[in-house]
């Protein structure tokens, strides 16, 4: 594996990144929970501001398996959709 590719999935996603993924994959906040078994409070700290007290950094592997699992759930729905009625 390049180091360009370490560097990249060991970095901290934003809140933003995490609520843009999890809106994306159109989940709620305890759905998206329970893709990394965690509680929803936590998911929701990892979508709050980072200037806010209750900020907390997604660590990188939670944010791969996340990522992972969101792009599984996006490739289903859009398959469903294709499928004739």
């Amino acid at each position: 594996m390049a180091n360009e590719d370490v560097e990249k999935q060991e970095r901290y996603p934003t809140p933003a990144e995490v609520r843009a993924a999890r809106l994306d994959a159109g989940l709620t906040l305890k759905e998206a929970a329970a893709l990394i078994h965690t509680e929803l409070r936590c998911w929701a700290q990892y979508e709050t501001d980072a200037s806010n007290q209750s900020y907390r950094k997604m660590h990188p592997a939670f944010w791969e398996l996340a990522t992972i699992k969101m792009d599984k759930i996006k490739k289903k729905k859009r398959a469903k959709e294709k499928k004739p009625a």
